[in-house]
């Protein structure tokens, strides 16, 4: 299991992830987990995990194919739970290439999918 990033690296990485998802229609932060996430059409599309990785979520197989495709890429896991479908960690080094991280959280948001209103309770 992957060791606990500082909350100062975690800021950073949120902060970083802020910049880029805020000029996207319809985005919100919101609490999450243990952390905060961002969310469009009420589905959550990317967070910060507490180890210090940014995770999109990608709905299609040819997304997810295409991300871990790439060197670091990694499925994301809550502890020793099997990994969190369509939860893809991105390579830490993109948390210093901005063109390609934005490209990534765009392909995020843009295949997030509209919540599913919640039925009432009688």
């Amino acid at each position: 299991m992957t060791a606990a990033a500082t909350d100062d690296e975690i800021a950073t990485l949120r902060d970083l992830v802020a910049k880029i998802v805020t000029k996207l229609d319809g985005v919100e932060l919101r609490p999450i987990l243990r952390s905060e996430g961002w969310f469009t059409r009420g589905s959550l599309f990317v967070l910060v995990s507490r180890q210090g990785r940014i995770v999109v979520r990608l709905p299609t197989e040819e997304a997810q194919d295409d991300l871990l495709a790439l060197p670091g890429a990694s499925p994301w896991r809550i502890g020793n739970k099997p990994p969190m479908r369509a939860w893809i960690e991105l390579p830490a080094a993109m948390h210093s290439d901005r063109k390609a991280l934005g490209g990534w959280l765009r392909r995020a948001w843009e295949l997030a999918p509209a919540a599913k209103a919640k039925k009432k309770r009688k």
